[in-house]
């Protein structure tokens, strides 16, 4: 079994799949303890599912613990990540959950097609330009 040094490796990528199986089929809740902390990582799309939905799960890490006083930009992007709508419990992600929905079905989506091909398109032709290999995540 792989450790979480090994989990957090840069070649972990190379084996990550079989890793992700194996835990699958013999430990789909498996406690990763690192830093005096235990992180649980689930892996069964059943078991995912039903623990999002359990009341109980909290995701707002704010009632959990105490949010360190940051300064500048920093302070300033940790707190934009920490107030995102995926990290929201109920009820107010199901207020914030409402006022994106209009925007993310499939017509709205269908809309912006042409537009997100010219971009894809202009990246494209940005990186045919360089010689050598190009790194997508750069470009």
């Amino acid at each position: 079994m792989e450790n979480v040094e090994t989990v957090y490796s840069s070649n972990f990528k190379k084996g990550a799949y079989p890793f992700y199986q194996h835990l699958r089929e013999n430990d789909p809740v498996f406690p990763m303890n690192q830093h005096q902390s235990t992180t649980w990582m689930v892996t069964k799309y059943d078991h995912v599912k039903e623990l999002l939905k359990h009341p109980g799960f909290i995701k707002d890490q704010s009632k959990l613990f105490d949010s360190p006083s940051y300064e500048g930009d920093e302070g300033r992007i940790i707190k934009i990540f920490r107030n995102m709508m995926l990290d929201a419990d109920p009820p107010d992600h199901t207020r914030l959950r409402k006022l994106v929905q209009p925007f993310f079905n499939p017509k709205t989506i269908k809309q912006l097609e042409p537009r997100i091909h010219e971009i894809a398109d202009e990246l494209i032709e940005e990186m045919s330009k360089q010689n050598g290999p190009v790194d997508l995540i750069d470009a």
